[in-house]
């Protein structure tokens, strides 16, 4: 027996993880990573290369074996086109340009009148003044032609039309009108895109969007404009085609289509375009059977061989076999904290939650797959949106059967585990990682006290309806457009689910006992029943020693509920530990009628030992010949562990007085094991305190009782027998209160009924059978 433990600091190093790393653990860890590495890195895909082209017949169905998109040219052509559409045209604003042109005209106009001054100053005409005048015309020509192209015949007609200061007067006015509506070089040039267009201020150097074109003037309306308004100005008829033409040229649009900021905006407008794919979901039909290849299909035939050839890269596959590596490190420090809490005997708990993970990452696996099939192929397509349907994988399926197989806290490890499988099967499936979060949770709280299969269905039912709600607010929370088939969907899907989870739990759990040699409570649940083959032949053939192992069951029950032992394993422990004795019934006390006698009165103390030591060995084979589990064979072998047969050793001491024999302690001692756990511990004193109580003369008191029980623990804890156990002194206290409150209630005084003495009906019966006796055995004499 252990005293209470004190806490100690807990000091991690690498070199001490490698080395408690036990084999077992490490391979059940070296092949979980391999499995699942190879699942995630779709090694088991069933795809092959397909070798078709467009305008070849499919053979045979095409299906999309992962994820496929392939983009969609028409769509996103489509969408560039309106991109465009929509990019308003830049145009350049020179709000200078009339101030510029009305320069040009004033400067033409003092040019003009420098000429006719030099003109009318030449006192007479002669040649060389000829010559000179000529080369000053050819100067004004230059000038002018500068800054609007003419050709020398418009000189004279400018002239005429420059000397008159009324008619520049005009032209000023003419000009400001002109650019106050503004002037281009062609109106089809000057679009609105979606109602808008940019200008440019080149002076201020600023873009702004207007909505609404201006009334702007274009070369033609110039054109007419120009002769309404050479109607209102002195002019010779023959120079008005000369004016006409110059003032056209003397005109420059002051809105200029920007071909090169427009075609800029529109590059950004491209490149914003989302560009547009074509997808297929796993499991949905590229080509049918007996249907032409088209362009879109061998576009995702190709996509899918090319993801088929490069679908393990360096990359992918170092990143995968970190987060496991990591993964699996971690859930494995986990356990051993679970270990060092329940204790040690468990160390099959980190290669099960292996098994179970890889178990369960090849049928959630298998299932995605499968559903993905059904969601596609089924003809009620519109009830299966938001890929409800996916919310009838069994993502809890690891969680159950850890929970029905072990307990709450390692199944809490596994959904950890699980949680991140998920995140890596899904592509980071918010949704459904979300659902398994809660799920598992769920799970584990309905599968905490499971006993039977039928349980572990109701469970199952309980926690479809459970997933409903989670499934339904996931998917409310996501935008779910509610609707009354969708809900029944919903609920269908997630309660066939839940089942099929369970129905795996119940398929896989006794595979999982008989490899890992664990009894699961539901498993216990089966073994406490009475219709089980060897306790009925108990009850039949040893009725004595079956009420026995009952009531002592019924005592280390209890006491093991008050310290948190496991109380279904020492019931079950305790209904098995004496079926040793159905082989010789006869030499046990409690199978002996009244009067009956006991056989080993005539028993040499060293046979009887032997007998008694024979049902510890005759329990064990039977056991094993039943096939029941280890754990509770435990209890046949350490229930009396190496307690010595006082009553046939104080015998033979006796006899060996008058004989001189030598009497060997170890002969008398049972062969053991001690109690190696709790709950073993527990059922050697249950059982001891049973036997003892029997012998409690009436009335059996509460002082007695507590009396009896102090004496046989003391006589336990002195013999050593508890030394191998994991019993605290504060849970010895524990148990002996559970006991004296069990027997006090057993052993309690009933009321008389009134015109019944049952004591004294027993008495007349007793004396009429030895009258009867006493009589027969007189005729005897006589004759």
């Amino acid at each position: 027996m252990k005293k209470n433990r004190k806490k100690r600091k807990v000091e991690f190093s690498f070199i001490d993880f490698i080395k408690k790393f036990h084999s077992v653990d490490f391979y059940s860890a070296l092949i979980f990573v391999i499995a699942t590495l190879l699942i995630l890195l779709n090694f088991f895909s069933v795809q092959t290369k397909i070798k078709l082209k467009v305008g070849d017949v499919a053979e045979h169905d095409i299906y999309a074996y992962t994820d496929l998109e392939v983009p969609d040219e028409v769509t996103t052509l489509k969408k560039k086109r309106e991109a465009i559409e929509k990019t308003p045209n830049v145009y350049r604003y020179l709000s200078d340009k009339k101030d510029f042109v009305i320069e040009k005209i004033n400067a033409i106009s003092v040019l003009i009148n420098e000429y006719e001054a030099a003109k009318k100053g030449l006192n007479k005409i002669n040649n060389v003044e000829l010559s000179a005048l000529e080369a000053q015309k050819q100067g004004l020509l230059e000038k002018i032609t500068s800054m609007v192209p003419i050709g020398e015949e418009y000189l004279p007609a400018l002239i005429n039309f420059f000397s008159n200061e009324e008619n520049l007067n005009k032209l000023r006015d003419f000009v400001s009108y002109i650019y106050s509506r503004g002037l281009v070089e062609n109106k089809s040039l000057f679009v609105l895109k979606n109602n808008e267009a940019i200008l440019y201020d080149v002076n201020r150097n600023q873009e702004f969007l207007i909505r609404q074109k201006p009334a702007v003037i274009d070369k033609k309306q110039l054109k007419s404009l120009i002769k309404d308004f050479l109607t209102t100005v002195k002019i010779k008829k023959s120079d008005r085609k000369y004016i006409r033409d110059f003032l056209f040229n003397l005109f420059e649009p002051n809105y200029i289509f920007d071909s090169e900021k427009t075609k800029e905006n529109i590059e950004k407008s491209l490149k914003s375009v989302e560009v547009s794919y074509l997808r297929k979901k796993r499991g949905e039909i590229i080509v049918r059977k007996g249907e032409r290849v088209n362009e879109i299909a061998y576009k995702f035939i190709e996509q899918q061989n090319k993801v088929f050839k490069n679908k393990i890269t360096l990359t992918r596959f170092l990143a995968n076999l970190l987060i496991l590596t990591l993964l699996t490190f971690l859930g494995y420090r986990l356990t051993r904290l679970y270990r060092q809490k329940i204790g040690k005997d468990k160390k099959y708990v980190f290669p099960l939650i292996m098994a179970v993970n890889t178990l369960g990452i090849i049928v959630i696996k298998g299932s995605i797959f499968i559903f993905g099939l059904v969601e596609r192929s089924l003809q009620f397509q519109s009830l299966l949106q938001n890929g409800i349907i996916f919310f009838a994988i069994p993502f809890v399926f690891p969680v159950s059967l850890t929970a029905v197989l072990v307990d709450g806290f390692a199944a809490l490890i596994v959904s950890f585990f699980l949680t991140v499988l998920v995140i890596l099967l899904t592509a980071g499936n918010i949704k459904l990682v979300l659902f398994t979060i809660f799920s598992s949770i769920t799970v584990i709280y309905l599968l905490r006290k499971t006993t039977r299969s039928s349980s572990l269905m109701l469970a199952s039912l309980i926690l479809g309806f459970f997933n409903f709600v989670i499934a339904f607010l996931i998917l409310f929370y996501y935008g779910l457009e509610i609707s009354s088939g969708l809900v029944i969907s919903l609920l269908l899907i997630t309660v066939i689910g839940s089942i099929f989870s369970g129905g795996l739990v119940s398929t896989f759990s006794p595979l999982f006992e008989s490899m890992f040699k664990i009894v699961s409570d539901m498993k216990l649940s089966e073994l406490s029943t009475m219709d089980n083959p060897l306790l009925k032949e108990l009850s039949m053939s040893a009725p004595g020693t079956y009420q026995h192992s009952v009531r002592v069951a019924n005592l280390a029950e209890a006491a093991a509920q008050r310290v948190g032992a496991n109380a279904l394993l020492v019931k079950v422990g305790a209904y098995y530990h004496d079926i040793g004795k159905t082989k010789k019934p006869d030499y046990f006390i409690e199978n002996l009628r009244p009067g009956e006698e006991n056989k080993h009165t005539r028993l040499a103390p060293k046979i009887s030992a032997l007998i008694l030591k024979n049902h510890v060995k005759d329990g064990v084979d039977m056991a094993e010949e039943y096939g029941l589990p280890e754990v509770v064979i435990s209890f046949i072998k350490e229930h009396h562990g190496t307690k010595l047969m006082t009553f046939f050793y104080n015998k033979a001491l006796n006899m060996a007085e008058e004989s001189g024999e030598e009497v060997v302690e170890e002969e008398y001692r049972y062969p053991g094991p001690k109690p190696s756990s709790k709950e073993t511990a527990i059922l050697m004193i249950a059982d001891a305190i049973e036997a003892a109580s029997r012998t409690l003369n009436s009335p059996a008191t509460p002082g007695k009782i507590q009396h009896l029980v102090d004496r046989i623990v003391k006589d336990i804890i002195d013999d050593g027998q508890l030394s191998d156990s994991d019993l605290t002194f504060k849970e010895l206290t524990e148990i002996k209160n559970s006991f004296v409150e069990s027997l006090t209630a057993y052993f309690h005084t009933r009321v008389d009924y009134p015109g019944f003495d049952f004591n004294k009906q027993q008495d007349e019966d007793k004396n009429e059978a030895e009258n009867k006796h006493n009589e027969k055995e007189g005729k005897k004499g006589n004759k």
